[in-house]
């Protein structure tokens, strides 16, 4: 599937939708990820939280950790 074809379907879907690699960068964002963070799909993706939130406003490791383990996968990405 082309990254084109991929960004038009996500841009359909109305929920909050966001892919992360193991270091926290997001790969893919859609318009309404982006609503939310604030910022425009461009400049969130390769990003990290740390990059576009204050202080105060990001996630701390436990949250990740929580994120993490509601996809199947380990504190550290891999699923296991």
């Amino acid at each position: 599937m082309s990254a084109g074809l991929l960004a038009q379907g996500l841009g359909a879907i109305p929920d909050v939708v966001a892919v992360k690699d193991r270091e926290q960068r997001y790969l893919v964002v859609n318009a309404a990820c982006a609503a939310v963070i604030g910022h425009p799909v461009t400049a969130i993706v390769g990003r990290t939280d740390d990059g576009l939130y204050p202080p105060a406003e990001r996630c701390t490791g436990a949250e990740r950790h929580d994120d993490a383990q509601a996809d199947g996968s380990g504190a550290d990405g891999a699923r296991g």
